[in-house]
């Protein structure tokens, strides 16, 4: 039954990861809503528990997927990839929010905190979801507009390593690109008399 289960999300991370990765993304998130609804944060270990929904298993089975994907020399796969960079932008924009809200002080400057506002936790909440995935997507194509600036050490960390994982995307997706486009023509001139 497990194997059963497990080549199911395999096969979905295959065909889907962005989709994979937005259930993973929502659990932690919905958990959050719930938090800030009772007006609270949640401790320690529930939010490294949510960092492992939102962050350790995308990023696992997107590995795996990229993987399966690169293996195939034959036809260059587009969807896969941009499905596969929109979760990286969606998983770090969860793990943004994960450091914000988390015990301890705000992780990102410029955010709306998440308690003590004019608004209620949740709108709150709604808006540093947003702010994320705004702050995702700049820090993974290295714009940086400086709007939004990592405080905490864990911020920081999580800054640099989308950073890195922009430009090591861009450089696997180039470089699976032309090993395509190398395998095509060495497979015409071995045809042609």
């Amino acid at each position: 039954m497990i194997a059963i289960r497990r080549e199911m999300l395999l096969s979905a991370l295959r065909g889907q990861p962005l989709l994979v990765t937005v259930m993973l993304c929502a659990i932690p998130y919905l958990g959050l809503v719930g938090y800030s609804a009772a007006s609270s944060t949640p401790p320690p270990l529930i939010a490294a528990l949510f960092a492992v929904c939102a962050g350790v298993l995308p990023v696992v089975g997107l590995t795996v997927a990229l993987a399966r994907v690169i293996r195939d020399h034959t036809r260059f796969r587009i969807m896969a990839l941009l499905q596969s960079y929109a979760s990286l932008i969606l998983v770090f924009a969860a793990l943004y929010t994960l450091a914000h809200v988390g015990p301890g002080a705000p992780a990102i400057r410029g955010f709306l905190p998440l308690h003590g506002a004019e608004t209620s936790p949740v709108v709150a909440l709604h808006r540093i979801m947003g702010d994320s995935l705004y702050l995702s997507v700049i820090t993974i194509t290295t714009v940086g507009y400086g709007d939004f600036t990592p405080v905490t050490p864990l911020a920081k960390l999580l800054s640099a390593l989308e950073g890195l994982a922009g430009i090591a995307f861009m450089g696997l997706a180039l470089g699976y690109y032309f090993s395509v486009c190398t395998h095509c023509a060495s497979a015409e001139e071995e045809g042609s008399p």
